[in-house]
């Protein structure tokens, strides 16, 4: 599986990111339950996993919140690597929407 990482800054405080980003996960699987399933997430603190299926390929991922950025590692199946720079781009688009 492909990795995909990355650092989306923010300048709204740790707990105002999390906050957001966690009603942003549940904002996707709302939006897009017809395409995507048994949605998952859990949180630590302020680390969290996420995993979910789409088109029945597995998503998975991690996400730290910090004072200044929400840093993403997620995993990509095989199949969507060649989408990889335009799922990065749609990725950041979102962040930078919700986080500012």
């Amino acid at each position: 599986m492909p990795n995909i990482e990355m650092s989306i800054p923010h300048s709204i405080g740790k707990d105002e990111a999390l906050n957001r980003i966690k009603n942003l996960l549940g904002n996707v699987q709302t939006r897009f339950s017809g395409q995507l399933k048994d949605v998952q997430q859990e949180w630590n603190d302020n680390e969290g996993s996420f995993s979910f299926s789409v088109m029945n390929m597995p998503v998975s991922g991690k996400l730290t919140v910090n004072n200044g950025d929400v840093a993403l590692d997620g995993k990509l199946p095989l199949a969507a690597s060649l989408f990889q720079g335009k799922i990065k781009e749609v990725i950041m688009e979102e962040a930078k929407k919700v986080l500012s």
